[in-house]
């Protein structure tokens, strides 16, 4: 007759070592969640376009107010005559900034920018970007991303 060795019996998993298991990957996944959410926050969250952006009718954009474009991470200004574009990306490490009173502020690092886009207090190095803005063949304003203007320059319409 044939007796089983110890090494061919099944392997019995105790309680005490079965909680360690468990504890030491909920432990690995915790690490992997914290160091995920660390580079993320790390990394802007945009990248720039170098493509024209079409926006529309400068009619169809209120007076004398900035309004935002999420898709194009610009701000699109448009007083009685002319309309200009002011880029949206924190030059710091490419945040959006938000709009609020007296200007602009990046809600990652805390730049503050004013009305102009001029920076008020850092961690940027410098001001916003103004953007160029043209009128297209068929009366639509386009922005041109990769082109960067004075606050000064600004669209004709």
């Amino acid at each position: 007759m044939h007796q089983p060795k110890q090494d061919d019996a099944p392997h019995v998993i105790a309680r005490r070592e079965f909680l360690g298991k468990i504890a030491a990957g909920s432990l690995t996944g915790a690490g992997i969640l914290v160091l995920w959410g660390s580079l993320d926050l790390s990394l802007p969250p945009t990248i720039r376009s170098t493509h024209p952006i079409r926006l529309g009718k400068s009619s169809s954009y209120p007076l004398n107010r900035f309004t935002f474009i999420p898709a194009s991470n610009l701000f699109l200004y448009r007083a009685r005559h002319t309309v200009s574009a002011l880029s949206a990306i924190c030059p710091h490490l490419g945040c959006v900034v938000r709009k609020g009173e007296g200007g602009f502020r990046c809600p990652c690092h805390g730049s503050r920018f004013d009305e102009q886009g001029d920076l008020l207090s850092g961690p940027a190095a410098r001001s916003l970007d103004w953007l160029r803005v043209r009128r297209a063949p068929d009366g639509q304003l386009v922005v041109l991303p990769d082109e960067r203007v004075g606050p000064g320059e600004e669209l004709h319409i």
